[in-house]
């Protein structure tokens, strides 16, 4: 692949997620003042995917398990996240009830901010936006799974 598009690639899919990530957090975690973004990805995984071990989440996250262990003692010890052992002493991550509900308090304040950013567009422009989303979807699906 040329060098010059995917850098042109690189840099259009950043100005796409980065803001939107951001958007995202300022807009839907304010209901947990103690979050930060990290905190936030971490939760949703862990209520996306199901319990994780400690190493697996910050693999999935993208990060080193050293970043993740201080946001991670936090959600613990404000009873977001549980950790229990298995009986070969293997520590395994998951969403407590409170958790679980703030993660859908989350989804529900993202919903809400979405349709009101959404009110805008035209029927035609919303199938638009739609498909290329689906699409979107589709490649990096692609080159996940790569």
């Amino acid at each position: 692949m040329d060098n010059k598009l995917l850098e042109t690639l690189g840099d259009d899919l950043t100005k796409m997620v980065v803001p939107m990530q951001k958007y995202i957090f300022e807009q839907n975690y304010k209901t947990v003042p103690e979050f930060n973004s990290l905190m936030g990805n971490a939760l949703t995984a862990l209520y996306d995917q199901g319990p994780m071990r400690p190493t697996d989440l910050a693999r999935y996250l993208g990060i080193s398990n050293q970043r993740l262990t201080r946001p991670l003692k936090m959600m613990i010890s404000s009873g977001y996240v549980q950790q229990s052992d298995d009986a070969q002493k293997i520590v395994w991550l998951s969403v407590t009830e409170k958790g679980s509900r703030t993660q859908e308090r989350i989804i529900m304040a993202y919903m809400h901010n979405l349709r009101i950013r959404l009110s805008v567009l035209t029927e035609e422009e919303m199938n638009e936006f739609a498909k290329a989303a689906r699409l979107i979807n589709e490649i990096l699906d692609k080159i996940a799974n790569k």
